[in-house]
């Protein structure tokens, strides 16, 4: 039940095998040995939600005798529920994908998205419940996670109606709540929140505290990690020689999302023109017009421009910082892989980006930007004498082992309701 053209793993990296993963995280509990189905609900409405059910389907089912299976919510389930296609004849994540996400038409168009999604799924509530009933009766899973917002308090009804012995976990893909009950929806979900702020969030709902699951980050590939254990100057001057860049200059990587945005073109183009010491990469997602248009710049140095990558770590591997939106998953990745950040603030940001560049400016780990002139300037003050090392150290403040604190915390959650259900 995957979407192939999103969701299909490609062959596993040696970094990324379970031989490469620390020895505590492969010793299970009697519980753990069990083999259980748990059930992935996703959307591509943007990458992050895809990403978030890969890691969990390769990781999980690494160090624990677990089935994951994953599904895309709106497109696999809920086909008939979709008012922007009847509308529109374009499917509500396809019109975000493209209109929000690559045209960055975001000040009216994500509120309407959202909004009217929201307002969908309540108005059809019985209708999605009873979707989302079938769906589960049919295939039984032994836990339900959800990696999408709007939809939980219609999974939780559901799995209600099947009796209430299925544990319901969400996983906030968010640095917080962007609005109010956008994630955490009802008193039968358990939530894992990355920051304090969403776990506030989360007991402010009136969540027990036994059902908010503290995650030190968001869910990111170990193979982030691991990289990172691999990497010394000689490695990095390697790394950029086999993209073609210089392996001793100031080295920027560029990513507006797996979907790539048309105004990286713009800011692209700025710092070619500019007598700034530095050199990028620009990875453009599935937006393959503005890499051919990037590419085609003309250029005082060495560039390096690709389109999509599921080995983006590579590519951070290979930089010295990190300029794109705040999204969530990106300044997860560039934190584990030690970059500092350059972000986009201002009208184009979607509302769930908001909090993660004040956040990150907040720590010393970010600069910002609103325009290209803006983004020239950050560069340069990057490179300031001190400035870079200073925002390193502030992210090695702030370690994530998520991913790798996860399976524990479902072991938990399985034992919870098997003490429950014998009492």
């Amino acid at each position: 039940m995957l979407d192939l053209q999103l969701f299909g793993a490609p062959a596993r990296d040696q970094d990324e095998s379970p031989r490469a993963l620390p020895a505590a995280e492969l010793a299970t509990a009697d519980s753990a040995r069990e083999a259980k189905r748990i059930l992935v609900l996703y959307t591509d409405s943007g990458y992050g939600h895809v990403a978030t059910a890969r890691v969990l389907r390769e990781y999980l089912g690494a160090v624990r005798p677990w089935r994951i299976d994953a599904v895309d919510v709106y497109r696999e389930i809920l086909t008939g529920l979709d008012p922007f296609r009847a509308l529109t004849g374009m499917s509500g994540p396809d019109i975000y994908n493209e209109y929000a996400l690559r045209r960055g038409h975001t000040r009216l168009l994500w509120p309407v998205i959202a909004a009217g999604s929201s307002v969908a799924i309540r108005l059809g509530s019985p209708f999605v419940v009873r979707q989302l009933s079938a769906y589960l009766r049919a295939n039984r899973p032994d836990m339900v996670i959800s990696v999408m917002p709007l939809i939980n308090a219609a999974v939780a009804g559901s799995l209600r109606q099947l009796g209430g012995a299925i544990p319901f976990v969400t996983i906030v893909t968010d640095f917080c709540e962007p609005m109010h009950a956008a994630w955490i929806q009802h008193v039968d979900q358990y939530v894992v929140c990355g920051t304090e702020k969403c776990r506030e969030q989360a007991r402010r709902f009136g969540l027990p505290p036994e059902q908010i699951i503290a995650a030190k980050g968001l869910m990111l590939s170990p193979k982030f990690h691991a990289l990172t254990q691999t990497m010394t100057p000689a490695t990095v001057a390697t790394a950029r020689a086999a993209l073609g860049l210089a392996p001793d200059r100031l080295t920027g990587l560029m990513m507006f999302g797996g979907r790539g945005a048309d105004r990286m073109l713009d800011f692209a183009a700025t710092i070619e023109a500019s007598d700034l010491p530095v050199q990028m990469i620009y990875v453009c997602g599935t937006n393959r017009e503005t890499a051919d248009d990037i590419a085609a710049l003309p250029g005082k140095r060495p560039r390096h421009v690709i389109g999509f990558s599921d080995a983006i770590e590579r590519h951070m591997a290979a930089s010295d910082f990190f300029v794109g939106k705040p999204g969530p998953g990106a300044i997860s990745e560039a934190m584990v892989m030690g970059l500092p950040m350059i972000l986009e603030v201002g009208a184009r940001l979607l509302a769930q980006e908001r909090y993660n560049a004040t956040w990150a400016q907040a720590i010393g780990a970010a600069l910002s930007f609103r325009n290209a002139d803006g983004l020239c300037a950050a560069i340069a003050a990057l490179n300031e004498p001190g400035r870079h090392a200073a925002m390193r150290r502030a992210i090695a403040a702030q370690p994530n082992r998520a991913i790798f604190d996860l399976p524990a915390q479902l072991d938990g959650i399985f034992s919870a309701r098997r003490a429950t259900a014998s009492a």
